[in-house]
């Protein structure tokens, strides 16, 4: 098979290679045990491969990989590749197998300019942000600053203020003011770290000259077409920002790490660029032969911190009003609802400009909505068929069975919680109060305990999405599944009615336990600030301690080898 492994080639190549592939898998081939990458990588002068051939070599055994290509001064190296002896400075194309590591010893004596060529895998941007003046995060660890283990980014390396590169970043590294961090990831982690607080991006003021409203700001991907007449041109010659009124905030190149700044990038056919521009763009634009496509990423829009007080005060003015009115209307007509007064409160913030009206309507999620109507319906359902009843009825009569306090509270408990995961709190307490009050009178229980569990059983839908509207909004944001629902609640649920069991025994102590309560709680929330009033000898020591402790993921120790962040993939921006 014959095939080029320069940059006008890359497309006959993908086509070849799954030929290529099949006609190197062996007993040892690297592709036989799991997903494969394609490597372009170049031998080092002092490599202890040249002047031996490759099927000398052992790439397989040795590498877990096998050499599909040779390039030696930018030509093809003919002839059969077992039979080829390497020289400084060539170039192969390697298919590794899931046990390849690029960061191991033996890979990184004998290559260099390693880069992922294949198409596997999420593409993704290497993009730049400066830690600016008076930032927030000077000072701390890269660990403290919580810029470890994020999902979907990487911390490549740091441009430190003294001019000093450093790669491999610890997590106990100490950010300064000046440090330029350079980040892998996809199109979501670039949009996250432009509204992280604390960093800058590296071109930002190119960005505030952009004749755009923040209000109307977001991020928007271009790919350059083939033939488009701003190819072989600079970013800074084309005075991009000017003509399209958005400016570049990376750049992505297939097969190439882009090392120069943005304003020096010559522009080449098939380049994805992500612009922060307003919505005219996608209007002006989305037909226009100099892109090949033009689209929005979602939810990019960033942070507008110079409403961030107003936004608040607002909020809480709107919960202000029902804390008030609960105790001011006592048995009274509210003067004003909560739906009332979070419309009211919304259109006060898009007025103020807090937000548009786009995003406003954007985020509404329907889904959460239908489905909190549709928990109504099965509930109501459940109630007219006597379900409901009948499961309460039967956790009653167990307990008069059993006799005693702490049977009729852990068994009220029980059908209450149960009853909550597939109705409505509101209607699970009302179901179960009056069968609950007639046990309690025949055993003597007090009313007051009889209440406190149902209260506490009710608010206890921890194994179901649908128990309660803030499950639902977390199910659908964050895109859970019913059994993880089911895996985490069942354990909470079980701890809280051991407590719930114990508490209600101890009716006479309630007091002492309330004290205890609220005083771990105290401890809890002041456990953040204990440290500030440390010497800074025992924060080093405690954070050295803590770092210790943490269990090191080979995904987190060699990131690339996880086709998770494949790194020499990504392609370099600013």
């Amino acid at each position: 098979a014959s095939f080029d492994m320069g940059q006008q080639g890359q497309g006959n190549w993908q086509l070849v290679q799954p030929q290529l592939r099949r006609s190197i898998q062996g007993p040892g081939s690297s592709s036989r045990k799991g997903p494969s990458r394609l490597l372009r990588c170049t031998v080092k002068g002092d490599s202890s491969l040249v002047g031996v051939s490759i099927r000398a070599a052992s790439f397989r055994g040795r590498f877990n990989a096998a050499v599909v290509g040779v390039r030696r001064n930018r030509k093809r190296v003919e002839g059969k590749i077992g039979d080829i002896d390497l020289l400084p400075g060539d170039e192969l194309v390697l298919d590794t197998g899931p046990g390849f590591s690029q960061r191991s010893p033996d890979v990184t004596d004998n290559f260099e300019d390693m880069e992922y060529i294949d198409s596997s895998g999420e593409k993704e941007y290497l993009s730049a942000f400066v830690v600016p003046q008076g930032s927030k995060l000077a000072g701390k660890s890269v660990h403290r600053a919580g810029l470890r283990g994020m999902p979907g980014l990487f911390l490549v390396y740091v441009d430190q203020a003294d001019g000093t590169q450093l790669h491999a970043v610890a997590p106990d590294y100490v950010l300064q003011e000046g440090d330029t961090l350079w980040f892998a990831g996809g199109l979501q982690g670039v949009a996250f770290l432009l509204k992280m607080p604390g960093l800058r991006h590296i071109d930002e003021e190119h960005t505030k000259k952009t004749n755009v409203d923040i209000l109307e700001r977001r991020l928007v991907q271009v790919v350059v077409a083939p033939h488009s007449h701003i190819i072989g041109k600079s970013v800074r010659e084309l005075r991009f920002r000017t003509k399209y009124d958005a400016a570049i905030v990376a750049v992505q190149r297939r097969g190439e790490r882009l090392k120069q700044k943005i304003g020096d990038i010559v522009l080449q056919g098939g380049d994805v660029l992500l612009l922060d521009t307003g919505e005219h763009f996608l209007s002006n634009y989305r037909d226009d032969k100099a892109f090949a496509l033009v689209s929005e990423v979602e939810k990019s829009s960033p942070p507008k911190t110079s409403k961030m007080w107003l936004g608040l005060g607002l909020l809480i003015a709107m919960i202000a009003t029902q804390v008030i009115q609960s105790f001011t209307t006592t048995g009274k007509e509210p003067f004003i609802n909560l739906w009332t007064a979070a419309l009211l409160t919304a259109a006060l913030q898009i007025l103020t400009r807090c937000m548009s009206g786009k995003q406003a309507r954007q985020s509404m999620d329907w889904s959460v909505y239908v489905t909190i109507a549709s928990a109504f319906g099965v509930s109501l359902a459940t109630e007219n068929t006597n379900v409901a009843q009948n499961i309460g009825k039967l956790f009653i009569d167990i307990s008069l069975g059993i006799g005693g306090q702490a049977a009729i509270t852990s068994c009220l408990y029980i059908a209450t919680g149960a009853l909550s995961e597939i109705l409505t709190n509101n209607a699970a307490a009302a179901l179960m109060y009056p069968i609950a009050a007639a046990a309690g009178d025949k055993l003597g229980v007090d009313p007051k305990l009889i209440s406190v569990s149902i209260m506490l059983g009710a608010s206890s839908a921890f194994m179901s999405p649908f128990g309660y509207q803030t499950n639902l909004m977390v199910y659908g944001a964050g895109n859970y599944k019913t059994m993880e629902f089911i895996k985490y609640g069942a354990g909470l649920k079980i701890w809280l009615w051991i407590v719930a069991t114990v508490v209600m025994g101890l009716d006479d102590y309630l007091e002492v336990l309330l004290g205890i309560s609220l005083g771990f709680a105290a401890a809890v929330l002041l456990m953040p600030f204990a440290p500030r009033c440390l010497p800074q000898g025992c924060k080093d020591k405690m954070s050295q301690w803590f770092i210790a402790c943490m269990p090191k993921r080979k995904s987190e120790i060699y990131p690339k080898d996880e086709g998770h962040l494949p790194l020499p993939q990504t392609t370099t921006v600013a």
